[in-house]
């Protein structure tokens, strides 16, 4: 049951793709360009998202550690 569904998924994705394929195929130039900066943006804007959450990420272990330094130096 599980293997058919994902059979399916997977049909249903190429369909999608052959049909986004020839839609942007038929696209003018500067539509094209158009949509290139607009996947310009949102992949800048994923990579600015991931640096940001890994900072935040790093500055949380900092002082969770030194927390756990105090807690361990009291007697």
């Amino acid at each position: 049951m599980k293997v058919r569904e994902e059979q399916h998924q997977t049909l249903v994705s190429q369909e999608l793709i052959k049909r986004l394929e020839s839609k942007t195929s038929s696209l003018s130039e500067s539509a094209q360009a158009f949509l290139d900066d607009i996947l310009q943006a949102v992949s800048r804007y994923a990579e600015r998202e991931h640096s940001r959450n890994i900072r935040e990420g790093l500055t949380r272990r900092r002082v969770q550690n030194k927390e756990d330094d105090k807690e361990s130096r009291l007697p």
